[in-house]
């Protein structure tokens, strides 16, 4: 099986032509604070055409559906991570699964 296994787009019209991509690699514990980022570079640069690439093992809808219609400029597209490729890797206790 592959890393990653599934991806879903969210985009206002359905447009990836960006001016800038941005990756951002996170698990369910930092998801809040990724949005947080993510708003920031939006709020910071509203003339920009921005695709963000969310690589994620767990999402549950980071982005409410007014959000699209409000900055028609973003796009966002999440990946989801099976985490099971990486089992028997050696894990060190200050990485924690």
């Amino acid at each position: 099986r592959m890393a990653g296994e599934k991806k879903v787009t969210y985009t206002a019209d359905g447009n990836l032509n960006a001016d800038i991509h941005i990756l951002f690699t996170t698990d369910k514990r930092y998801l809040t604070y990724c949005g947080v980022c993510i708003f920031s570079i939006i709020d910071k640069n509203p003339a920009l055409n921005i695709t963000f690439h969310l690589f994620t093992d767990e999402y549950n809808d980071l982005f409410p559906a007014s959000f699209f219609t409000r900055y028609p400029n973003v796009s966002v597209v999440v990946y989801l991570l099976n985490n099971a490729v990486f089992d028997g890797l050696q894990v060190y206790d200050f990485y924690p699964k």
